[in-house]
């Protein structure tokens, strides 16, 4: 299940997933809990011993998913910073801020890093700036999906971050 849930993570599909392990889990140990009335026969060990083992990989899978949440969230963080510190490098030779990260590459930036959610499909970072004749002047926003359903933006007038679930 673990495997599934960092395969598939999308943003949509996290609380399904997540639902899913839980209620899979609980089902194992309840059908656990009621094959003790059967005895001992072949079958029943058999299956005993077979959901015996789900239920402590599936809740196992949950501890394992948060160490695995904070690395993601940290690596991210650190590819957010590399941008930001970019963008802020190409204000100061242009006296503008980019129309799109793709203007960082090559001479910034190798190549425009995604975020760490996900394993197969990784997910962009959303670069927006605002017009220079806004009347809050030319700034610049970062954000990415940090998982849990919450997204997390870099605002470049206060620059700092700002987590919205």
């Amino acid at each position: 299940m673990l495997a599934i849930m960092l395969c598939l993570h999308t943003q949509a599909s996290e609380p399904l997933l997540s639902g899913i392990q839980w209620f899979l889990s609980l089902f194992a140990l309840v059908l656990y809990v009621l094959l003790w009335g059967f005895g001992s026969s072949e079958i029943a060990v058999m299956l005993r011993r077979f959901l015996g083992a789900a239920v402590v990989a599936t809740f196992l899978s949950v501890s394992f998913m948060i160490p695995i949440y904070r690395w993601q969230n940290a690596l991210t963080k650190r590819q957010a910073d590399t941008v930001i510190q970019q963008v802020y490098a190409y204000q100061k030779q242009h006296g503008h801020y980019p129309e799109s990260l793709e203007q960082l590459v090559p001479r910034h930036l190798d190549k425009i890093p995604s975020t760490a959610q996900g394993l197969l499909h990784t997910r962009s970072f959303t670069y927006t700036v605002s017009a220079a004749k806004e009347p809050l002047g030319h700034m610049f926003w970062l954000r990415y999906y940090s998982g849990a359903l919450v997204d997390v933006t870099y605002n470049s007038k206060p620059r700092q971050w700002h987590a919205e679930d």
